[in-house]
């Protein structure tokens, strides 16, 4: 996924409950609550990040902060 000309791989998964922080629509953000990274999908399922990539080097949730600030990024819908 291409964001703000970023690519962002997500490479491994595990399913969890979707985070009511991030709203309704499918979106990746850092739960407030756990402080991991999770993705509302677009069925409202949730995805805790287990593993991820940007720009080709490996993806935490800080430096989703660092970089992305705390704010949901919405996701395409495919």
């Amino acid at each position: 996924m291409l964001f703000r000309s970023v690519e962002i791989r997500i490479l491994k998964t595990r399913l969890r409950p979707a985070s009511p922080d991030l709203g309704t629509a499918p979106a990746m953000a850092v739960d407030r609550d756990t402080g991991q990274l999770v993705v509302r999908c677009a069925d409202s399922s949730g995805l805790q990040v287990l593993d991820a990539q940007v720009d080709g080097k490996p993806f935490t949730p800080a430096g989703f902060l660092s970089r992305f600030g705390p704010d949901p990024i919405k996701l395409p819908v495919t």
